[in-house]
């Protein structure tokens, strides 16, 4: 299991690239037999409708952003699911979180 917070939207874009090769780093030294999970806060909004069906389910919030595009292009190019994109919240409940989390 691996987790991990995402710098937040207020930090500059180079922080986030070095997070994510950090993150990439991780995952190429982790055996390919084992069982991965990783956990935590991307920062990113995924968007919903979107088409990527390998990597999300139908149920995201919103619309894109940049980081929701780093992180869906992150998770097609290491063969990972985005799994609380598989559950539909309540609206308010998600217009919470995503306000919350920008």
């Amino acid at each position: 299991m691996i987790q991990c917070y995402a710098p937040t939207k207020d930090k500059l874009d180079k922080e986030i690239e070095d997070f994510h090769k950090e993150v990439d780093h991780v995952l190429t030294e982790t055996p390919k037999q084992n069982l991965l999970e990783i956990t935590g806060d991307f920062s990113a909004r995924v968007g919903e409708d979107a088409g990527e069906n390998d990597v999300l389910g139908k149920y995201g919030y919103g619309q894109r952003n940049d980081r929701g595009q780093t992180l869906v292009d992150f998770c097609a190019e290491h063969k990972l699911f985005i799994t609380n994109t598989t559950f539909r919240l309540h609206r308010q409940e998600s217009r919470q979180h995503y306000q919350s989390t920008g």
